[in-house]
């Protein structure tokens, strides 16, 4: 009966040995994965010195700058925008008469829920272009809100994206009076 115990006493301990190294290796191994595939790369941007890609009905000879305001109903970024664009409207009001500045909306929404935001904003501007998702890979405009201000000749003076701090908006404010 001794030599059975020491015996079963010694399969247990063996099987339990082995079990503890099973759990050793599954943990301490190295993990090996399959190498994953780099990210794409993001999107390009608009950026300062690009020439905007012609749209139908964008006519940027009719003033010297024209800030292009992608923005969309339902963007909340947009929505907490809407004072800062009032006052862009309301310090432009001279140079938009003179002809010196024009504010055109440019926006994936139908025109008839664009022109509802502008209506329910208080925003008044002088051109409105409805953009399909291709054209807007074209101008590559990656988010809303985001401000494009170009000369007539279509070269982008300045891009601002999202909602801006004050320091940006002082800096768009100054970019439209500046010469």
């Amino acid at each position: 009966m001794m030599r059975s115990t020491s015996r079963l006493d010694f399969v247990v301990n063996v099987a339990t040995l082995l079990v503890c190294a099973v759990v050793v290796f599954s943990v301490f191994r190295p993990i090996s994965r399959e190498p994953q595939p780099p990210l794409p790369a993001p999107p390009p941007t608009l950026e300062k010195g690009d020439h905007l890609p012609p749209l139908a009905d964008l006519h940027l000879e009719r003033s010297d700058k024209t800030l292009l305001m992608v923005l969309k109903d339902g963007c909340k970024y947009c929505e907490a925008s809407t004072s800062f664009y009032k006052e862009v409207l309301h310090r432009s009001e001279r140079d938009i008469q003179l002809g010196h500045i024009q504010l055109v909306l440019l926006t994936p929404d139908r025109p008839e829920i664009a022109e509802g935001y502008l209506r329910r904003n208080g925003l008044s501007l002088q051109g409105m272009l409805t953009v399909t998702p291709s054209q807007g890979q074209s101008l590559k405009v990656r988010g809303t809100p985001t401000l494009i201000l170009v000369n007539k000749g279509g070269t982008v003076l300045q891009v601002w994206l999202g909602k801006l701090d004050n320091d940006r908006e002082r800096e768009v404010l100054a970019a439209l009076s500046s010469d």
